[in-house]
């Protein structure tokens, strides 16, 4: 958490705003004391993006100043669609697409963003 602290009394250069995305709330534990502290006292524009999978694992404190949003999963048509469309996969590489896994975490997380990282583990979420 305290990395967040840092990263946050710096200044920004390229918007008025700062904006802080937080995987995976609900595993904070303890942290998430630190969160609600740096949510009830946040620096001056300050948005924070909380993405989690289990709602009810969040402490009730930070939930209760949060605004809730839920994006629906992903369809594997919705999927084959964009990468046809935007990313021009080819047809015939598209039955390469396995399923989403219920947690996209360390290696279990795959890239679905172009026609070269289908499948591939993603080496940022080591």
């Amino acid at each position: 958490m305290q990395r967040y602290f840092v990263k946050l009394s710096l200044k920004s250069f390229e918007s008025e705003y700062k904006i802080l995305i937080m995987w995976m709330p609900e595993y904070l534990g303890k942290e998430g004391n630190k969160l609600l502290k740096l949510i009830e006292e946040p620096p001056a524009n300050t948005l924070f993006i909380l993405v989690a999978e289990n709602e009810d694992q969040i402490l009730p404190t930070i939930l209760s100043r949060t605004q809730l949003v839920k994006i629906p999963s992903l369809t594997k048509l919705d999927i084959e669609s964009a990468l046809e469309l935007r990313a021009g996969v080819a047809p015939e590489k598209l039955n390469k697409l396995q399923p989403l896994p219920k947690v996209i975490t360390g290696r279990h997380c795959k890239c679905y963003n172009t026609a070269k990282t289908i499948g591939r583990p993603c080496s940022e979420n080591g």
